[in-house]
């Protein structure tokens, strides 16, 4: 499962997401994946860029990755899409997991969005 929140953020406000890739019901043996490294993608394309914006850890082995990453929109309906990259031993693997529109900014002068800030726990 992969979750960022919250799912919405208010235009010219920066916010600290909590990005979450939890591997606990996927049957995945603990350490087997030593970290995720984090890429913001093209909402359109689901192209990710060159170099990953963060890592993603796993600090207590309990197979949940987490890291918080500053947001900045200024224009209403902005999305953000991230896809998170698995790796092995300093290699990047092809296991990974894709969010398309984890994040959309609003404006409440241009009627785009809305606040729901309530935590996403499932698809969002």
């Amino acid at each position: 499962q992969f979750y960022v929140n919250p799912p919405t953020i208010a235009v010219n406000t920066n916010i600290n997401a909590d990005i979450t890739v939890d591997l606990r019901d996927l049957g995945i043996v603990p350490g087997s994946i030593d970290e995720f490294n984090l890429y913001r993608v093209n909402s359109d394309t689901g192209v990710p860029n060159a170099s990953p914006a963060l890592v993603l850890s796993d600090g207590d082995g309990d197979l949940v990755y987490s890291n918080t990453l500053a947001i900045l929109s200024t224009i209403a309906g902005e999305t953000f899409s991230y896809r998170a990259v698995a790796v092995v031993g300093g290699v990047e693997t092809s296991t990974s997991f894709t969010k398309l529109n984890a994040v959309r900014s609003f404006s409440q002068d241009s009627g785009i969005g809305g606040v729901d800030n309530s935590p996403c726990n499932g698809p969002c």
